[in-house]
């Protein structure tokens, strides 16, 4: 095993020992923050934050894992191959794509809040 291969073996360890290590930091916090957000908002509104929260988290995820990825391995294989223009060309894009994703899913949010909310409450017994 080379110098190169061991030096690349340890930075993919780290990282992914960095990732595990976040992840339970994260997880504890979570934990940490249901216990009195409960206690404030109560039962009901526990269960509107778990509402909003079960279809906020797919939403999360996709963004979280479709575009940066896609963009991450675009810019890699460019910087590999060392067609740097095409680097700066494809951050460009992606800023603009970003950008209308972003807009988009904030308006639809806004348009669809007051509807979703109210036919929430309407479907609360008396």
């Amino acid at each position: 095993m080379s110098k190169k291969d061991r030096t690349q073996g340890q930075s993919l360890l780290g990282g992914a020992m960095l990732l595990m290590i976040t992840t339970v930091i994260v997880h504890v916090i979570g934990i940490i923050y249901k216990i009195p957000i409960t206690a404030i908002l109560g039962p009901v509104g526990r269960g509107y934050f778990t509402n909003a929260y079960e279809i906020y988290t797919p939403l999360y995820a996709i963004s979280m894992a479709g575009l940066p990825v896609a963009l991450s391995k675009m810019v890699s294989e460019r910087m590999a191959t060392g067609r740097y223009r095409e680097v700066h060309a494809v951050r460009k894009e992606a800023q603009k794509l970003y950008l209308i994703t972003g807009m988009a899913g904030t308006l639809i949010l806004w348009a669809l809040a007051w509807p979703y909310t109210h036919a929430a409450v309407a479907s609360l017994p008396a």
